[in-house]
């Protein structure tokens, strides 16, 4: 027994997992929630990798002018929000798909009334030095068709590139793609470690 009783000493002590006089070991809910704020953190951590070695590569690729207007929805004839994007690849990627991030803000208004992210093909590949036109429009059902001001009331649109994939599949993260917020959310991550 006295042989027993110094591993079983440690392994109890182990099992406390360095709880101090007084403190109980970590729930199940806190060992989740700290194992969910470490994934966080990795994938934040991995996209900020990713822009800052894409940074180079998609350099010169641009969204020149973004219009907020209706136009005839081609599927039905009707009226409908759309965005016209003017596309400028000053990158030496022929392009193929696009991911972008658009805010539309009513006139006066400081906060936007729809934000998302969107991922589309572009027509054909747009090789490097092509510029391309393409329109974005919602269903009929969506949320940014159903919270749409009427088309009298003057909308502003931002729409930022985010990510831009080639005919190979591979994907390039712009800066936008590693934004304020997830800037914010990275730090406080880190400082709460």
């Amino acid at each position: 027994m006295r042989r027993l009783l110094p591993p079983l000493l440690l392994l109890a002590l182990a099992g406390l997992g360095g709880c101090g006089p007084g403190e109980a070991p970590p729930t199940p809910a806190a060992t989740a929630a700290a194992k969910s704020q470490a994934d966080e953190r990795a994938a934040l951590e991995a996209i900020e990798r990713q822009v800052a070695a894409d940074r180079e590569v998609v350099r010169g690729f641009d969204i020149t002018r973004a219009t907020y207007a209706y136009a005839p929805d081609p599927r039905t004839g009707q009226p409908a929000p759309s965005v016209e994007l003017v596309l400028a690849n000053g990158t030496k990627l022929p392009v193929t798909r696009l991911s972008v991030r658009a805010e539309f803000t009513r006139e006066g208004d400081s906060a936007p009334w729809w934000a998302q992210e969107f991922h589309f093909p572009v027509s054909g590949v747009m090789q490097p030095g092509d510029e391309a036109t393409t329109r974005l429009s919602p269903e009929p059902d969506t949320d940014w068709a159903l919270r749409a001001p009427p088309a009298d009331v003057p909308v502003q649109a931002t729409v930022l590139p985010v990510a831009l994939e080639t005919s190979d599949g591979k994907r390039f993260l712009t800066d936008h793609a590693f934004g304020p917020a997830q800037q914010a959310r990275l730090a406080e991550l880190r400082a709460a470690r």
